[in-house]
Formats: C-alpha cells, structure tokens, sequence
C-alpha cells in the first residue's frame, strides 16, 4: 500500500512480478467464470485512466482475484483461506451496472495491492552479491525467505573407519559384514544434515555440505542399518569455525547396539602377487603346506583358539596344507583379530612369512589379502633355483638361488 505509484515496466521487473493473472468467479467464488493474464504494466499505463481488456459479464455482483505471477510465468501459490495471502488479493462484492463499461476495481477505497514474489522466489538478485533465488545461500537455509540472511556454507569431511581404524575394513563389503548400510548426521539440535553411504565412504573419504545461519556447536555421526535402525551410538564431532569440519570417527566394537557376529575369509599372496601355492614364484619352488594363527586384537593367544571353517585350529600349532582357495574361519564376534602366517616349503623350512600380524575383517569370501614375504637370504630349502634353466625364460639364476631378471 506505501509503494509508489506505477511509472514504468522497471517497477516490474524490480520486484520480480511479470504478469497478473485475473479470475473472474460468481459472488460466492464457487464457479470460475473468465480468467486471463495481462502483463504486469501494459502499454499505455503510464496514463492513471487506461484499462485492458476483461471479461464482458451481465449486470450482478462478482468475486475477482488478483494473483501475482512470476517471471518464469508460474503464479504464486493461492491460499487456502483469507482475504490476502500468498500472491492473491480477492476483491467482493464487484458489481457490475453496465456490461459495456470499463469497470475500476476497488479494494474498498483503494487500489488493490499485488504482493511481489517473495525475495527468494522473485527471480531478482535482491542483495545484489550475484546470486539468485536457490543460488544465494540465505535462500537454502533456515526460514529461506530473504537473500539477505547472514549464512555461512559448512562443509563437513567425513572420514568413517571401524575397529580401531582397520585398513582392511573397505568399502560394501565391510559395510555389508558389520551391518550398516550409512552414516547419518544430525547437529546438536538433533536436525539431519544428511546422510553418507557406507560402501562409498568406508575406510575412505566422503563430504556433505550444508548453509546455515548459525553453525552447530558440533555434529554428531552414527552408523545406520538399512532399515533405518541405529547400528551405533552417536559420536560428536567439534564444528570448526572455519567453515570445514574434519571428522575421523572410528566405530569401536563396543560403540555397536548389538555385537557384530560375522566370519571372516582371506587368501594367501605370496611376494611378487601369486596366490597359487604350487608356483609361488618363477622357478621349481613348491609351498606344499602354511602355518596360520589368529591373535586377539592385541597380538595376544585366544583360548579356545579360533578355527577354520573345517574346524582346524588357526594357531599355529599344526600345518595346514597350502590352501589353493580362501581360507575361511568360523563364526566370530568382533572385536578385532590380528593374522599371521608362514609358508614352508617341502623340507619344513620357512620360505615365505607375514611381516607383521595383519589387522582382520569380518566377512567372506574374501575379506582382505595376507601378504607373505620371502624370507632372504632364503634358507637352503626355500632356494628357487640351481641354474639358469630352473627361472623362466629372460630370468637368470641368483648366487642366493632366486629366479631374477638380469
């Protein structure tokens, strides 16, 4: 009602307003009877007096509603009730004498009023930073009515492992084996900023971006089923000030609802990537048997022994024929367990060995790969070669007894 009265097409588009959009309905407004757009300030405006064409309607009383409409030609969304609301202003009791006679609608005494878009719908850079509607980020966070809110963009660096940061637990099938389909994060309030999925982020990294007018003292990350159901409790996350948030969450065994009860397979690669014990390497070496243990998640002896899925002990107490497909154990609760092992060749003498006990993952077939080192010097036993027509062709034959390229 305080606006200026209407010069020019500028005033228009200044407020993000392209056209009206006129309905005619009888006086009770049940029963439309004309409708038609007419541009927001057609020619010849300029004079107080000029008219557009509407509907020619018999002597009565009319309902006429006036309704805004956006510059993407959408109009604004009509109210359920009231006089005023959303774009439209619904003007009673018009009465119509003479059906040839151009008709001045009234709002009472006054003009009626056409309410502009609102400022993140209107199609106009309101703040004038250079952003638009949904581009600017006042409009995609909190209330979302008014460009000019002080917001700020967070981003959050989503760095989720398991079981005391476990590098073999990777990817869908670590999520698949512990039961968690994503990683939800809410802020302090408890409102979801948005949810990760597990097999794309696992033992990797992943981001969620959000604009807010005040940041959240912190976040907090929980694993998810994918029923929806929580796997874990929540861990908080402090937000930094600076707009990114790193946050290397590790979901301990004891940070699980329920215990995860899973098996856990692997193979055996031996140095230079064969997996096949019969040829292990490029020369007349054979692996004929392994010794394999499975420690508790401090290297420490489990009694009873963990057992394979044939129920042999996997704790180094007996040999094991060199398995020519995945090992797989029984049924365990996690926890974590360590795995080591040793390959020796036909007289008994230790050719290839694990470095270090390796951190295992739950799941099978495949959970991870033991990497196997060759003992060097190789013990007499463990010797691949005698001459060069023991390697394969283009290796010759080391003093130490390796197949070697030259």
């Amino acid at each position: 009602p305080d606006a200026p009265p209407l010069e020019g097409p500028w005033q228009c588009s200044a407020v993000g307003l392209y056209q009206v959009l006129v309905r005619t309905y009888t006086a009770d407004g049940t029963l439309l009877l004309d409708e038609r757009t007419h541009r927001c300030f057609p020619a010849g405006f300029d004079d107080p007096e000029a008219a557009v064409d509407g509907p020619n309607l018999p002597p009565g009383t009319y309902q006429v509603r006036l309704q805004g409409v956006r510059r993407d030609g959408a109009p604004y969304d009509p109210p359920e009730d009231g006089r005023f609301a959303g774009g439209v202003t619904i003007l009673e009791d018009v009465v119509v004498d003479d059906p040839n006679a151009a008709l001045r609608l009234q709002d009472g005494d006054a003009d009626p009023v056409i309410a502009a878009p609102p400022p993140c719908e209107d199609g106009v850079d309101n703040d004038r930073d250079g952003f638009v509607d949904a581009s600017d980020l006042a409009c995609r966070s909190g209330s979302g009515t008014s460009e000019q809110d002080p917001v700020r963009l967070l981003q959050l660096r989503l760095e989720p492992t398991f079981f005391d940061e476990n590098p073999n637990m990777v990817g869908a099938e670590s999520c698949l084996a512990v039961g968690v389909d994503h990683f939800e994060v809410r802020t302090d309030a408890g409102d979801v900023l948005g949810t990760i999925p597990c097999a794309e982020s696992a033992g990797k990294v992943a981001y969620l971006s959000w604009v807010t007018a005040e940041p959240p003292a912190f976040v907090e990350v929980t694993a998810v089923a994918a029923d929806g159901t929580p796997r874990t409790v929540a861990k908080q996350v402090p937000v930094a000030a600076g707009g990114l948030t790193v946050a290397k969450v590790d979901f301990a065994d004891s940070d699980f609802l329920d215990p995860v009860e899973s098996a856990f397979g692997f193979v055996l690669r031996f140095a230079g990537g064969s997996t096949d014990c019969g040829d292990p390497d490029s020369g007349t070496l054979a692996i004929p048997s392994v010794r394999i243990s499975v420690l508790g998640a401090h290297g420490e002896p489990l009694a009873p022994p963990v057992a394979d899925a044939n129920g042999a002990p996997l704790d180094g107490s007996v040999l094991l024929d060199c398995p020519t497909a995945p090992v797989q154990t029984e049924p365990l609760t996690w926890g974590g367990y360590l795995v080591t092992a040793e390959a020796l060749s036909g007289t008994g003498e230790v050719c290839f060995a694990t470095e270090a006990p390796v951190p295992a993952a739950p799941g099978t077939p495949i959970a991870f790969v033991l990497d196997l080192d060759r003992i060097e010097p190789p013990p007499p036993g463990c010797r691949t070669c005698e001459d060069d027509a023991d390697c394969e062709p283009g290796l010759t034959c080391s003093a130490d007894g390796l197949c070697l390229a030259p």
